[in-house]
């Protein structure tokens, strides 16, 4: 939180929260970005008499792609994996060609059946040369249209949710303490008069799983009810106690370092 003004009657802050804009907008990029990877693949080999060629061609809602290549530069296929720290291990299906792999899909996935039953028929039809003709595909257009609209489900959520713009104002004339929080789904205001706020203090959580701190404004009323000034907790606790300590002095009060709400009642 920010001042941007302050007299001898009045005293405005706010805060605008790039960082969570950033954060919401990467996960909407990125989600657009994995959608490019998911769709339609099909992989078709025709073996001549004296000849033959592949084609690969991958599908998304965005580009459609196509490859080519002699027949005799296909080796075979396998399934590879990516070192993963969660439970899913992801696999990919990649073509062996002389000197380099080729995947014949962008995505990963943890469905290592599926990929390896494609695997199994394209190294059949490699050694058996009876075989004139291979064609497989895999429609995953429903997994792309799920991974776009989760990933870019939760980057809105994120702003929605915690990237609301906060003012903070405060004014000795009107006697009013005016907050203010204006955001996607509209606007959110709190109004009190400023001789009912008994004091401002820095509340402090601590996660289980990190054992990490994060802190919070909150505002206490002379009738010991509490609210915070945003909607979320974060790093930051010295910015945060010098704000509580300039709306103390705006207002008289007698600063102090507790976060204990029960030692703040006057």
């Amino acid at each position: 939180m920010k001042i941007i003004q302050r007299t001898s009657t009045q005293l405005k802050l706010h805060i605008i929260p790039l960082l969570i804009w950033m954060a919401g907008g990467i996960v909407i990029s990125i989600g657009v970005a994995e959608s490019q990877k998911i769709g339609r693949y099909r992989m078709i080999c025709d073996r001549l008499p004296d000849s033959g060629h592949c084609e690969i061609t991958q599908s998304s809602f965005w580009q459609t792609r196509r490859q080519t290549f002699p027949l005799k530069d296909l080796q075979g296929a396998k399934v590879v994996s990516r070192n993963s720290r969660g439970r899913n291990t992801p696999y990919q299906l990649v073509l062996l060609l002389p000197g380099k792999l080729i995947p014949l899909h962008d995505f990963w996935s943890s469905d290592r059946p599926s990929h390896q039953k494609q695997a199994d028929l394209i190294n059949q039809f490699v050694q058996d040369s009876t075989q004139f003709n291979l064609a497989i595909s895999r429609n995953m257009f429903g997994l792309m249209i799920r991974s776009f609209l989760s990933l870019c489900g939760l980057g809105l959520l994120i702003i929605t949710g915690f990237g609301e713009i906060i003012i903070l104002k405060l004014d000795k004339l009107s006697d009013q303490f005016i907050l203010t929080w204006r955001g996607l789904l509209g606007t959110k205001r709190i109004e009190h008069p400023l001789r009912n706020i008994a004091r401002c203090y820095v509340e402090t959580s601590v996660s289980r799983k990190t054992g990490r701190k994060s802190y919070v404004i909150k505002v206490m009323l002379t009738s010991e009810e509490t609210f915070a000034l945003m909607p979320y907790n974060s790093s930051g606790y010295d910015k945060k106690l010098q704000l509580t300590q300039e709306i103390h002095s705006f207002l008289g009060i007698e600063p102090t370092e507790t976060t204990d709400p029960k030692s703040l009642v006057p």
